[in-house]
């Protein structure tokens, strides 16, 4: 039997899996083609992310970052995007912050 720490790594771990699997599949709607999606993903595939490279995706893991932030504190929320149900600096932050 698994203890709650175990529990709420899985539920962490299938949290994250599901976000890089539509993440993923989200390169197939934004491309014009088949082939287009297929060499970007070669091309993601193919080159490391050195310095450069995390240079330019910071701006996207900090957007991700926040949204799984969000995901996780209103999990229990009938709507998750009632932010109404937020306390007001809260929901200032947040508006701010997007």
């Amino acid at each position: 039997m698994h203890s709650a720490r175990w529990e709420r790594a899985d539920a962490v771990l299938a949290g994250m899996v599901v976000y890089a699997l539509v993440t993923f599949a989200w390169i197939f709607f934004r491309a014009p083609t088949l082939s287009a999606a297929a060499e970007f993903i070669g091309q993601a595939l193919a080159r490391p992310a050195g310095a450069d490279g995390l240079g330019r995706l910071a701006p996207t893991l900090l957007l991700s970052a926040a949204l799984l932030i969000h995901e996780w504190f209103t999990r229990g929320w009938e709507y998750g995007l009632s932010i109404s149900a937020a306390p007001l600096l809260a929901r200032w932050a947040a508006y701010l912050g997007f």
